[in-house]
C-alpha cells in the first residue's frame, strides 16, 4: 500500500560557513505533516543555525531545502517572502513582536499581508486562536503591557494565523518561568494533536519529552534520533521524561 505521509520539509546535504567554519555539514533531514521533532544538542552544536536554514531565514552554503516541492533554496528573494508567509510560521525565543501594536493587531498582521486571504475571515482565524491560547481578555492590550508567557502565546497565534504547513520554534520556552513554559507546552501538544507540524530547538528534556522524535545534533551534524512516539497524556510524563533524560546522558549531554 501506498505510503498516506506527506512531505512537508525535506532538506539535502545542508552545510553553512560562517567566515570559513562549517557550522552545518551535510545533514539530511525529513519532516512529514503532523511530526513533532525537537532539535537537541550541546551549545555551539549548529541547532538554531539549522532551523534558520531550513526556514530560509539564512542561505545554506549547499544543496537544497524544500518545504513541499518549493526549493527555498534557489527561488528569488522576493518569492522566499510569499513562501515563509505562506508556508511557514516561526516563533522565536525573544517573541520579536511590534510593540506599536496590540495584542489582536500583532496576531493579524502576517494575515493581512497575505493577499490572498479576506480581512473578515482573518479576524475571525485571530478570534478563534485568541481563545485558544486564553489570552481574548488581553487582546487590546499593548505588548509592553503583557507578561512573557502572554507574549508568548500571541507570537505563536501569529505564526499560526496563516494555516503554515510548518511552525518553527527556537526555545520557545527558555525565556519563560515553569508555569508559563508550562502553558505553552500544552498548547504545543493541543496543537500537534490537530495536525500541526512542529520543528522545535530546545535545550529542555522537559520539553523534549512532549515531541515524536529528537534529532541530536553534535558538531554541526546529526549524531543521532530517537524515536518517542506520539505524547497522548499526561499519565506517560514521567516515562517519558526518564527516557529522554537516560538518552541525553548516553549521547554525552
Amino acid at each position: 500500500m501506498e505510503s498516506q505521509e506527506k512531505v512537508v520539509l525535506s532538506a539535502h546535504k545542508i552545510c553553512k560557513d560562517y567566515n570559513g567554519v562549517q557550522v552545518l555539514k551535510n545533514i539530511n533531514l525529513k519532516v512529514n505533516k503532523g511530526d513533532f521533532i525537537a532539535v537537541m544538542g550541546p551549545s555551539g552544536s549548529g541547532k538554531s543555525t539549522l532551523l534558520y536554514v531550513l526556514s530560509a531565514l539564512e542561505k545554506s552554503s549547499s544543496e537544497n531545502v524544500y518545504i513541499g516541492d518549493i526549493d527555498i533554496t534557489n527561488i528569488k528573494e522576493k518569492d522566499i517572502f510569499n513562501v515563509r508567509l505562506n508556508k511557514m510560521g516561526f516563533v522565536f525565543q525573544q517573541i520579536n513582536l511590534l510593540k506599536n501594536l496590540n495584542v489582536l493587531d500583532n496576531i493579524v498582521l502576517p494575515g493581512y499581508l497575505n493577499k490572498t486571504n479576506k480581512k473578515d475571515i482573518v479576524n475571525k482565524k485571530a478570534k478563534e486562536y485568541l481563545e485558544i491560547m486564553n489570552i481574548e481578555k488581553i487582546e487590546s492590550k499593548e505588548i509592553a503591557n503583557i507578561s512573557g508567557g502572554e507574549m508568548q502565546r500571541v507570537a505563536i497565534a501569529r505564526a499560526l494565523i496563516n494555516d503554515p504547513d510548518i511552525i518553527f520554534l527556537d526555545e520557545p520556552t527558555g525565556a519563560l518561568n515553569s508555569n508559563s513554559a508550562l502553558d505553552v507546552l500544552n498548547i504545543l501538544n493541543k496543537l500537534n494533536k490537530e495536525g500541526k507540524t512542529l520543528l522545535m530547538v530546545t535545550h529542555d528534556l522537559k520539553i523534549a519529552a512532549r515531541a515524536d522524535k529528537i534529532i541530536y545534533l553534535t558538531d554541526g551534524t546529526i549524531k543521532d534520533t530517537f524515536e518517542l512516539g506520539k505524547y497522548k497524556s499526561d499519565k506517560d510524563k514521567i516515562y517519558r521524561e526518564k527516557k529522554v533524560s537516560k538518552y541525553l546522558l548516553e549521547m554525552g549531554w
